[in-house]
């Protein structure tokens, strides 16, 4: 992309992202949330911080108690109860994880035209493919941080929650799509929707460029937005690319091996294999560790769908 083009690009994003916000009530992210993300982006981490945070927010405590499977004391102190968990049982990562997952989900409630279920699912097996590449390249590549990995896969897909809460009738058409036409690429059903509903003019780039203007608007980190907005695009080569490829190959694994997502399906090149800085048997082995935890990321989903009631 030249110079100009890139220009170009950046300020047709502005005039979209200012447009929507002027015309939509975006839905704002829970303030556990901003604080277990800005926690998380610290070196020097707290994990009697992280459980006050969690203490402070009924609903992502109640899920975190419910996930560790606990039966402790009431008259133990809520906060040390939940210290607990972190300390002993799930550990500062995982319940980070959860709380995040929670926190981020409960901003939109109860949406009729998606499978919470289904969304959540792929959403977390997708963040923990990306870790995973993530943690195993991060000596060669030490600018991709495995946290942030998982950011950007859990939160790629958020702008179908958007796209649904702004125009529900549109996007119960395009799910009919989707359904009727599994192989063809959303991106393509999305483009030919737009074209047909002259007041969907504001979601040009469709659930990408939404959930890129909505991770902006709640203050996200530059990486989850740019991988929000070109998560279909494994060619991408500016700023972030290397999150972008690692989150498009968790994609293409998950569609073309367990059906999970809108990713596209096929064969992955050894190309995009080299862009990443992973071998095809190194990648074999994340897949099958991870995949091997799906009953439990299964269960958080449920979780998650729990909490958006």
């Amino acid at each position: 992309m030249t110079i100009a083009a890139n220009m170009n690009k950046l300020l047709d994003d502005q005039a979209g992202y200012s447009e929507l916000v002027k015309l939509f009530t975006l839905p704002n992210l829970p303030s556990a949330a901003r604080k277990i993300l800005q926690l998380n982006l610290t070196k020097n981490y707290s994990i009697a911080e992280l459980a006050r945070i969690i203490s402070a927010d009924a609903a992502v405590q109640q899920q975190i108690l419910n996930f560790a499977k606990l039966s402790l004391p009431s008259i133990e102190p809520e906060s040390e109860r939940v210290q607990h968990i972190i300390e002993h049982i799930l550990g500062f990562e995982t319940v980070s994880h959860i709380a995040l997952g929670v926190s981020a989900g409960s901003a939109f409630g109860e949406q009729n035209n998606i499978d919470l279920h289904s969304f959540w699912l792929h959403a977390l097996c997708c963040a923990a493919l990306a870790e995973a590449i993530a943690n195993k390249i991060k000596l060669d590549n030490n600018s991709v941080k495995p946290y942030m990995s998982y950011i950007c896969g859990l939160l790629h897909n958020i702008g179908l929650l958007l796209f649904n809460a702004m125009f529900p009738r549109e996007f119960a058409l395009l799910k009919k799509w989707l359904k009727l036409n599994p192989n063809v690429p959303i991106t393509f059903l999305e483009n030919r929707l737009i074209a047909m509903e002259p007041k969907l003019c504001i979601c040009t780039g469709g659930h990408a460029q939404l959930g890129a203007w909505l991770l902006r608007y709640w203050e996200m980190p530059e990486e989850a937005c740019i991988v929000a907005r070109e998560h279909h695009h494994p060619n991408y080569s500016a700023a972030q690319h290397k999150y972008v490829q690692i989150v498009w190959l968790a994609n293409r694994i998950l569609k073309k091996n367990y059906a999970l997502g809108d990713g596209s399906s096929g064969n992955i090149s050894s190309d995009h294999l080299a862009l990443v800085g992973i071998s095809s048997i190194e990648l074999d082995i994340i897949v099958v560790d991870v995949m091997s935890t799906v009953d439990e990321l299964s269960n958080l989903a449920g979780a998650l769908v729990s909490t958006a009631k």
